[in-house]
């Protein structure tokens, strides 16, 4: 029986896709590529962009028509908002909420237990999710670190949903609102990464900054882990931060060196105005602060920001503004939005438009600020010992992708164990590959 999957979209959807996978894989499922015959697919998809949704159509419609005979379950955020029309793209398809995503763990033993075969897939899919057989349907924190034996690095989703409501942004209809797990299971299932042997592990959810649970924040939680975890060969990494959940008190906690100098803020725009558009809840100024900051208590982390280009009424000044803006804080890498409007959002309909060609143009000028700043990056930290985890083997050269604290991908030639913590340094050859040679 073979299973495979793709995942669209953030961290949070990646965890639960592994963990997903992971459950069948115990149950004796051969995990396949998305793109080889398999029994089952899981496609888990996201909502932030137009361009996320068609491309989760493409994907869901190629499966379906090669493989009439498999199962196709689609789930995640667009799956949440549109089932219908994702229905309407195969007869094998099979659409789960976001709420019943969940469910779909219990589905592996289900088809070992009514005797799956490759001809009645789909019925018994189909019987599985009408009778609503996992007791955890509902449950958005059901999958847990356990849930990732064969990974490298471990996922803890430590918040769901998002109560900020962004103009733009569709998540909230399909996540709903902030929703943050018992700190104490926090800790539990931190201490299962440990037992297991991990090294790292990921903090994910939809707006991690916003966790708050019985009265204990964010900057408490990461305290809590910096105390309890101190002396331990764990390090922790951050997902995306929103850039108003800064504080005397986060930048503290931040200090520890359990947390990773890597750091992926939310900035969107480095123009008020346009800010003010979206919905933000902060100005433009306050984003060279926190940079400033950040560089303060780790040595030259790796910054990274999420941005929408060719928001509505951005001017040609609100660009420079925020190009020369992300030019000056350096920022190692731009994750680039180009704008599309969404349905169900405060701007569904824009008022003042960007005209598709001025976006994409202003977009690949961001990039291409992007892929600069990360090449100096690099080369600030050529010659430098680092520490990496061994994330994966590449069977046919039998070298290694490594993945530093600070987040730089490298490929070593020295045999390791997948998931272990060494520490390396980091170099880079006259072709401009990126090597690293573990220090004993």
């Amino acid at each position: 029986m073979n299973i495979a999957s793709y995942t669209l979209g953030c961290k949070l959807n990646k965890f639960e896709s592994e963990a997903l996978v992971s459950r069948f894989r115990d149950q004796g499922f051969f995990v396949a590529d998305w793109q080889e015959s398999a029994d089952l697919y899981i496609v888990n998809t996201c909502t932030v962009t137009s361009k996320s949704e068609q491309k989760a159509r493409r994907i869901i419609r190629k499966i379906s028509r090669d493989n009439p005979f498999s199962a196709v379950i689609v789930t995640g955020c667009y799956a949440q908002l549109d089932p219908q029309e994702i229905q309407k793209l195969g007869e094998n398809v099979h659409v789960v909420s976001q709420e019943e995503k969940s469910t779909i763990s219990a589905l592996a033993e289900y088809l070992q237990v009514h005797g799956f075969s490759g001809g009645n897939v789909n019925q018994i899919v189909s019987g599985f999710f009408s009778k609503k057989a996992n007791p955890q349907c509902g449950d958005v924190f059901a999958f847990d670190t356990n849930d990732l034996r064969h990974s490298s690095r471990a996922y803890l989703k430590i918040q769901d949903g998002c109560d900020n409501r962004c103009n733009y942004c569709r998540i909230p209809l399909a996540r709903g609102g902030s929703v943050s797990l018992d700190y104490s299971v926090i800790l539990q299932r931190i201490d299962s990464v440990l037992e297991a042997g991990y090294h790292e592990i990921i903090l994910t959810g939809i707006n991690i900054s916003a966790y708050n649970f019985q009265g204990v924040d964010f900057a408490d939680l990461l305290a809590m882990m910096a105390d309890k975890y101190c002396h331990s060969d764990l390090q922790i990494r951050l997902s995306s931060i929103e850039p108003d959940s800064f504080s005397d008190k986060l930048y503290k906690v931040l200090e520890a060196d359990i947390f990773c100098p890597h750091f992926h803020i939310a900035v969107q725009s480095a123009s008020s105005k346009v800010l003010s558009e979206m919905g933000r809840k902060y100005d433009a100024p306050v984003l060279p602060e926190i940079v400033q900051r950040l560089r303060e208590i780790k040595r030259d982390p790796f910054l990274a920001a999420d941005i929408i280009v060719g928001y509505q009424g951005e001017s040609d000044l609100d660009f420079e503004e925020t190009f020369l803006a992300l030019k000056k804080m350096d920022f190692a890498h731009l994750h680039v939005f180009p704008f599309s409007p969404r349905e169900g959002t405060v701007d569904e309909h824009p008022r003042n438009p960007i005209p598709e060609r001025i976006r994409d143009e202003r977009a690949q000028q961001l990039r291409e600020l992007s892929s600069s700043s990360y090449h100096n990056y690099l080369l600030r930290n050529n010659l430098r010992e680092l520490y990496f985890i061994a994330e994966k083997s590449l069977d046919k050269s039998g070298d290694w992708v490594v993945v530093s604290d600070n987040y730089i991908k490298s490929i070593c030639a020295q045999p390791l164990v997948r998931g272990l913590r060494y520490r390396g340094l980091f170099e880079i050859d006259n072709d401009g590959h990126h090597y690293v040679k573990i220090v004993k």
